[in-house]
């Protein structure tokens, strides 16, 4: 092996340890930049671990706040119950409180005015017994006479019937019959078989009156139409029976075209209210419009008729006189006679034709609907349709 040779193994040998060298500082380096990040990892790290804890803790301590909250809700949600409780006794105590109030105040009107020892009242007739049999509209008038009768035998002789057992016992002598049967009904059930007078007074208004007066209600309601009576005094009576007989409304609706006068029955046409309140407004505003419209033509009939009057008394007078006597034949206001329209359209208001031929554009219609409500007050044009007057 030649110095040459030996030379390069040499220096080849130094690269490798030189590189080796480079090698083991980049490593450690590296190393040093790892342990470095691990030491940042782990300060990281116990940072996290503590923000953990401390929201474990803060956690634990709304929990224990949230379960106070809860108690302290559960204990108001109970006290609450318990005033609850307390109001409804008092309410109930006040209930019954005001009943014997009512019931001393009623009593004292039967109490004596005399002093004690004093002279007493006047006796007044007894009332003849109430048996409560018959038929229903005789019961009822029977009875409420008979009910006047006893209040003002208890007004006035009230001193001979100082207690409620006295006033109790004459109210049950004056009882017989079909209603004595009920009185020994309420009786069994009432509480030690007894009952004040008020008490029973109240059941037999119930049984002999309340009920009766809706029979006799239901059946004027079937009787009554419109017939000569204006419209506004029928459709009142008409609703306040079918309200006291209990008729629902959409009978009502079918049974109050059948009592309405047969003008208004024709002019109204197809017409098909929806509700009670709707037809009474539309059937008084029809009316309304039905006597305008008499009234513009009996003036236009008078108007002609004095003219030709006047024409005929220009004529020369001849030789032969005669007397022609004159009668004047008042319409009635829905007559329906060759000078007066026939129909009221309830569409637009105008005269001459009825809704389901009705011509008129949709803005004279809804003008016409609009005026309705503001006292359905209309004006007949001479084009025959009609707008509403504007109210001051």
């Amino acid at each position: 092996m030649t110095e040459a040779t030996e030379y390069q193994d040499i220096t080849s040998q130094v690269e490798q340890t030189r590189t080796g060298v480079e090698l083991l500082d980049l490593m450690k380096e590296k190393s040093d930049h790892a342990l470095a990040f691990i030491k940042e990892l782990l300060v990281e790290h116990d940072r996290l671990f503590q923000e953990e804890q401390t929201l474990t803790d803060r956690v634990i301590e709304v929990q224990e706040e949230l379960d106070t909250h809860l108690d302290l809700l559960e204990q108001a949600k109970e006290q609450a119950s318990a005033y609850q409780s307390r109001v409804d006794k008092l309410t109930s105590d006040n209930e019954l409180l005001v009943a014997e109030n009512t019931r001393l105040k009623e009593s004292s009107r039967f109490s004596s005015e005399a002093p004690h020892g004093g002279p007493k009242s006047d006796k007044l007739p007894d009332p003849d017994q109430f048996n409560g049999e018959g038929k229903a509209t005789e019961i009822h008038q029977r009875f409420m006479t008979w009910k006047r009768l006893m209040t003002q035998k208890m007004k006035v002789n009230g001193d001979r019937y100082p207690t409620e057992a006295s006033r109790s016992a004459y109210l049950q002598s004056r009882i017989s019959g079909q209603a004595a049967q009920y009185l020994e009904g309420w009786l069994q059930a009432a509480t030690d078989n007894e009952m004040t007078y008020d008490q029973i007074m109240s059941d037999m208004t119930n049984t002999f009156s309340n009920r009766y007066a809706k029979q006799i209600a239901r059946k004027e309601y079937q009787e009554v139409k419109q017939g000569t009576s204006d419209v506004t005094t029928f459709l009142h009576k008409f609703r306040a029976l079918a309200v006291q007989a209990g008729i629902p409304e959409e009978d009502q609706l079918m049974d109050v075209r059948d009592r309405l006068s047969a003008n208004l029955r024709k002019n109204l046409g197809l017409y098909e209210p929806t509700s009670m309140p709707q037809l009474i407004m539309d059937v008084t505003s029809l009316d309304r419009r039905l006597t305008e419209a008499y009234a513009v033509t009996a003036d236009s009939t008078a108007k002609k008729g004095y003219n030709r009057f006047q024409q005929k008394t220009a004529q020369p007078v001849t030789e032969t006189t005669q007397t022609v006597e004159t009668t004047t034949t008042k319409k009635a206001p829905y007559d329906t006679g060759p000078d007066l329209p026939s129909h009221v359209c309830f569409s637009c208001g105008g005269a001459g034709h009825r809704m389901r031929t009705c011509t008129a554009t949709e803005a004279q219609k809804a003008a016409h609907r609009r005026a309705r409500p503001a006292g359905f007050q209309t004006t007949t044009q001479p084009s025959g349709k009609a707008e509403p007057n504007s109210q001051s």
